[in-house]
């Protein structure tokens, strides 16, 4: 099987391609069009106020805050989208508000056109005729920019409204979709060309004017990364939805329950067809009927040096597709995952792999409701969902062994209860009613967040499109502190599924911006139920820092070794833990000089990582300096009551871990 160069090189960061973005890429053209409002209005009011001695004033103040109020409608209405992508209703009044928007910004821009340039050195309103001689041409492409955008929704609304009855995507569609992102973007570029004609400077007249302009050239970079990604991206789009021939992408079924660093045990996997963007076919079989007969016939894949610790605690000589995801950064074990899968004989070449945990197929049962199961009479919910699955795969419900396949060819006679529900769960998706659709494509976009779902294409342009999305799956890296958990269960038993995992993190920040973190890991095993192994628990733990982080205490488990990955420093350790026990885990590190001085004063900022696979309750206490001031924290970080008594400072955040969390604080010292 090829793979692309990226793939073949699993530890190349794509975060070391482009630096990450704190928010998501597909809004920040909602941002842009706000401040570029701001900036408009208030340049308009001044030309207006220029223009005040001729009797067409009233009908030009009256059309520009029409303008603004159909674009700010449009940009609202587009928003709107978020719950409903596939709104065709909303996608339509949309674009009849940026064609209206579109015609004001137009004849006002005439109007303004037709005022001599010299009029610019006029003292008072020159400067502000000047900025909207450049404001208003950009709030026109950005109108006709959201007219493209509204044009490509309303296409994909018609395409995708059923998944299951409609056609798809053709090749002529697929042309068109490219139209009309490529003017979207050619008109957005020339509204930022137009308003990247002014400086600082130029806009200081007014102070509302002189905030938006700066948080624009703020974000200018952002968008423009967002759209050249967006470039790259349009050539490997047929490829990746299956338009003209196709796609076919590997399905990983992960067992949360018996935890892995990628976010499980992968124990079914599957080949999903698209068409058109729809999904075709989805069938789910055992991993053992590809990973057994290859190690029966004599077949050996030698572990990787970096994943050695696994097959010393398992004992086993010999890697497969059911242990690829040894690595919690996705790109990584999906590469991974394909190399086993053909070096075992799997038949087939991949435009991805996809990994889903059973937290998301919980959630969507949730939305489709219960699925029956008539070959076993069960239903199957989001509450008995693990337990059934469990009962029929290892429990005395099991039929037969994992080498012997079921009657029906689907998958082995241990795991046909999997594979049937799977093909009852797709039935019931695609009897499911159209209203009910927005919301599982709201569950899809949350799922590729919490890492629930885990996406990886071959084709760099749209790895990297996903990088900038955050959707990748990845071990980000950012510039601030940083802290990563990852757990590894290699007991082989179905115990993380009665495990609990409180984390507190207490970082104290010195006078020259040293974080020292003393970090507490509490594992609590006092939930009853079936575990289907053995009962004392072992568990391979990776603790990833910052890269010079120093190392002061440790203790709670068995230190095994610190290496070094994705620019992190590792520590690793082992810990055991039976039925009724509790433990803690306790480490204190410093990370030097990783709050940063600048002109606004200091800045630190925390990312902690989500493993996929296990949801953790992680809180987190920021002591500042003695000397700390003016105090502005943002993210999950919320400010605590100054001490009395020494007059030190504190943040905090506390909930569930179920994505990524950046936070931050500003600071004057």
């Amino acid at each position: 099987m090829a793979h692309t160069a990226l793939k073949a090189r699993p530890n190349m960061r794509l975060s070391e391609m482009k630096p990450r973005r704190g928010q998501s890429g597909k809004w920040r053209l909602f941002l842009l069009a706000a401040l570029l409002v701001v900036l408009l209005f208030t340049s308009v009011g001044g030309v207006l106020a220029y223009r005040a001695s001729t009797v067409t004033y009233p009908q030009d103040m009256a059309m520009a805050q029409q303008g603004i109020q159909h674009l700010e409608r449009a940009v609202t209405l587009l928003r709107t989208l978020q719950h409903d992508p596939l709104n065709t209703t909303s996608i339509g009044q949309a674009r009849l508000e940026f064609s209206t928007a579109n015609s004001d910004f137009s004849t006002l821009s005439d109007a303004i056109n037709a005022i001599p340039t010299a009029s610019d050195l006029l003292p008072v309103y020159g400067a502000k005729l000047h900025a909207a001689r450049f404001l208003l041409p950009a709030a026109q492409h950005l109108a006709r920019a959201g007219l493209a955008g509204c044009m490509l929704l309303s296409l994909l609304g018609t395409a995708f409204h059923n998944p299951w009855q409609s056609s798809g995507l053709t090749k002529v569609q697929m042309v068109q979709v490219m139209t009309d992102v490529q003017q979207a973007m050619g008109e957005l570029q020339l509204a930022i060309n137009a308003a990247t004609h002014l400086q600082a400077a130029d806009v200081q007249f007014d102070a509302r004017i002189a905030k938006a302009f700066a948080q624009m050239q703020q974000y200018l970079p952002m968008v423009k990364l967002w759209m050249t990604d967006l470039t790259q991206l349009l050539p490997a789009l047929p490829a990746i939805l299956g338009v003209g021939t196709p796609s076919n992408y590997l399905i990983e079924l992960l067992d949360s329950t018996e935890l892995r660093p990628g976010g499980g045990f992968v124990g079914n996997y599957g080949i999903a067809t698209l068409s058109g963007g729809h999904l075709l076919a989805a069938d789910i079989t055992d991993v053992d009927l590809l990973d057994r007969p290859f190690y029966g016939s004599g077949g050996r894949i030698p572990y990787p040096p970096q994943y050695q610790w696994f097959s010393n605690f398992l004992a086993t000589s010999s890697w497969s597709l059911r242990d690829s995801n040894l690595d919690a950064d996705f790109p990584t074990a999906a590469h991974y995952a394909e190399t086993n899968y053909a070096l075992e004989g799997g038949k087939g070449t991949f435009q991805g792999v996809i990994a889903i945990t059973p937290q998301f197929i919980e959630q969507a049962l949730a939305i489709t409701g219960p699925v029956s199961v008539p070959e076993y009479q069960q239903v199957v919910t989001a509450s008995n969902l693990i337990d059934l699955i469990h009962y029929y795969q290892l429990g005395a419900g099991a039929q037969g062994p994992d080498t012997v396949a079921s009657p029906d060819g689907h998958s082995s006679l241990r795991k046909r209860f999997t594979s049937l529900l799977a093909l009852h769960f797709m039935q019931q998706l695609r009897q499911m009613p159209t209203a009910r659709w927005p919301a599982l494509v709201q569950l899809l976009l949350h799922g590729l967040q919490a890492k629930d779902i885990q996406l990886s294409f071959n084709a760099p342009a749209a790895e990297q499109a996903l990088h900038q999305l955050q959707f990748d799956g990845a071990i980000e890296a950012t510039s601030g502190d940083e802290v990563m958990l990852v757990d590894a269960n290699v007991a082989g038993d179905k115990a993380n599924h009665y495990i609990q995992n409180v984390v507190h993190d207490q970082v104290t920040l010195d006078a020259q911006g040293d974080a020292l973190h003393h970090l507490s890991m509490h594992y609590s095993w006092t939930t009853p139920g079936n575990i289907y192994g053995t009962h004392l628990y072992r568990d391979y733990l990776r603790v990833y820092v910052p890269k010079g982080s120093v190392l002061h205490r440790q203790n709670g488990w068995t230190p095994s070794t610190t290496s070094k990955a994705y620019g992190y420093t590792v520590w690793s350790g082992v810990f055991t833990l039976s039925f009724g026990q509790t433990l803690t885990i306790n480490l204190s590190w410093t990370v030097p000089a990783v709050a940063t001085y600048g002109t606004a004063g200091w800045h630190y900022s925390e990312l902690v990582q989500r493993q996929a696979g296990i949801t953790r309750s992680w809180q987190m206490q920021l002591v500042l300096p003695t000397c700390a001031r003016n105090v502005r924290p943002s993210g999950s970080l919320r400010l605590l009551a100054t001490n009395t008594v020494d007059g030190v400072d504190m943040a905090a955040w506390a909930q569930p871990l179920t994505q990524n969390n950046l936070s931050s604080v500003e600071y004057l010292c």
